[in-house]
């Protein structure tokens, strides 16, 4: 299997205008990298939840036997700050698939956790992801800032984002081996930080509140969701009693009709006279849902269709006033464009959405969505580029790419150049990327 290699310039002086080449794979993020830290067994010591997941895509299968297989170690070391490591783990893992559109696909991924006992203080977390047939490697970094969770007055955890819970069979005996386990069960955490939807329109979150030494026996929860644009769209308050040294909590909060994009997640502890105790706080996000759009955004709803429908069908669409009946109405858009009507799911719709909330992701400018922008269009219409062409730096000329499409269809070349210099790119002559040579 052959890899796209990242070529870099290397500044002597001037600046050189060489191209970085790479596979959108290695631009994208595949390897998600995040923590938390709770209270642990020693309590002058900090438990580390070290999450992280890995997608197919970035993945180096092999054929064998008829089977699609990669095989890879995965290495993780705590650092601290004289450069000695504090604690590591290492782990070797294997993906089977059958179907090679498994080992290109954005969507197929593996979560995985690894746990520490570690002393307080500012470490480094460094993450390796190795081939075992190959010197291929992937490298992600965090720094870690552990504070002590010893106090007289309760004090707030981390807080977990949490993609699924499992309940665990106490029979078994040995389900506490499982890094996921806590609070009796196994809890997924989410590392896209995206919540919503039309099939399970709902944010679930994990945190432990430590009593302290003190002798507050009973604290309020009080949990808001702010929306970066639109401000407070969700607040409760909870009376928590606290009779254990640690308690722990995974809450849910339903977000049904909840307007599309950022939110900021604030958790105080309240004590007596309503006195803040400790806070924490965390971001999410809602993508793209159809029901939610259809309630709070139909126009910018009907724009997007404008990538595949016609006009006759837009201007219809356009025209209907109730929800009940705009539902109606794309739920037949769509239905009318299933590729395989005899599954649950419309391919086409799930492909065509996940674009614009990737494009929203990366190029979303100065109060501009992302699918709005020629970069993002390029990417909802033809999807992934097959190979980039990267120019940030040239004497002569201003910054551009060159998104380059040869694998399925005719080939075809976009290039965006960013004349002023703040990250706009803009596309140039030929618009649709035809009779374009390929200079690579």
């Amino acid at each position: 299997m052959s890899y796209a290699l990242i070529v870099v310039g290397i500044l002597t002086g001037q600046v050189l205008a060489q191209p970085l080449f790479y596979k959108p794979s290695l631009e994208r993020q595949n390897i998600l990298l995040n923590y938390a830290s709770f209270a642990g067994q020693d309590q002058s010591q900090i438990r580390l939840e070290v999450y992280y997941q890995v997608y197919n895509e970035i993945l180096p299968f092999r054929m064998t036997g008829g089977i699609y297989r990669a095989d890879y170690e995965i290495t993780i070391k705590v650092i601290g700050k004289d450069g000695l490591t504090v604690a590591s783990h290492r782990e070797e893992r294997s993906v089977q698939v059958v179907d090679y559109s498994r080992t290109r696909s954005r969507t197929d991924y593996r979560i995985g956790q690894t746990n520490f006992e570690l002393p307080t203080g500012k470490h480094r977390l460094s993450f390796v992801l190795s081939d075992k047939h190959s010197s291929l490697t992937f490298r992600r970094e965090l720094k870690l800032n552990l504070k002590s969770l010893q106090t007289s007055k309760p004090k707030l955890s981390d807080i977990e984002l949490v993609h699924a819970t499992v309940a665990v069979d106490s029979a078994s005996g040995d389900s506490s081996v499982s890094d996921f386990f806590k609070a009796g069960m196994e809890v997924v955490p989410s590392l896209t930080g995206l919540f919503g939807g039309e099939d399970d329109s709902r944010l679930l979150f994990y945190m432990e509140i430590n009593k302290g030494t003190d002798c507050c026996d009973e604290v309020t929860v009080v949990t808001s969701l702010r929306h970066n644009r639109h401000g407070l769209q969700y607040r409760d308050s909870v009376r928590t009693v606290l009779d254990q040294p640690i308690v722990r909590q995974l809450r849910e909060v339903s977000l049904t009709d909840f307007r599309v994009g950022e939110y900021e997640m604030n958790v105080q502890l309240r004590g007596r006279r309503w006195k803040k105790l400790d806070e924490k706080k965390v971001t999410f996000e809602v993508p793209w849902n159809q029901l939610t759009l259809l309630k709070h955004d139909y126009d910018e709803a009907v724009d997007q269709l404008e990538f595949i429908a016609n006009p006759g069908e837009t201007k219809r669409l356009r025209s209907i006033v109730s929800y009940e009946e705009r539902l109606l109405a794309f739920n037949e858009f769509w239905a009318s464009r299933d590729p395989n009507p005899s599954t649950a799911i419309n391919e086409l719709k799930v492909r065509f959405y996940h674009r614009i909330n990737v494009a929203d992701q990366r190029f979303s400018l100065m109060g501009r969505k992302g699918w709005r922008t020629d970069r993002g269009r390029i990417l909802v219409e033809y999807g992934e580029p097959d190979q980039i062409d990267d120019y940030p730096f040239a004497m002569d000329r201003y910054p551009y790419q060159s998104w380059h499409y040869f694998e399925q269809g005719p080939y075809r070349k976009f290039t965006f150049v960013d004349e002023h210099d703040n990250g706009d790119y803009r596309l140039i002559y030929p618009y649709d990327g035809l009779d374009q040579r390929p200079g690579y």
